[in-house]
């Protein structure tokens, strides 16, 4: 199966680097490296593994709120709706501005 994935740079460089070393195909290199850490992984062996340098985080967005919005207001539709509103709000101030004297 095939499948893209972005890599770091410095993680992809020490691929290659790998990949010349033992003479091997990248995708060799590749496969050998994830059979070992999902072997690794099922051994319970986690305290070798170093932690993400950066974990993914999901934005935050700072309200005067104390409790937190639900996610459904964060859909696709409904921030795509907000932002034809701002867009229609700001185009009728600026019509309303122009026809000013």
């Amino acid at each position: 199966m095939r499948i893209s994935i972005d890599l770091p740079h410095q993680l992809l460089k020490h691929l290659e680097l790998l990949n010349i070393e033992r003479s091997q195909s990248f995708k060799d290199v590749l496969i050998s490296l994830l059979e070992k850490g999902l072997a690794s992984e099922r051994a319970g062996n986690r305290d070798n593994h170093a932690p993400p340098k950066h974990a993914p985080r999901s934005p935050v967005i700072k309200t005067r709120l104390k409790k937190p919005l639900p996610a459904s207001l964060f859909t696709n539709a409904a921030l795509y709706d907000a932002l034809d509103a701002t867009s229609d709000a700001s185009a009728k101030e600026q019509r309303n501005r122009d026809s000013l004297p």
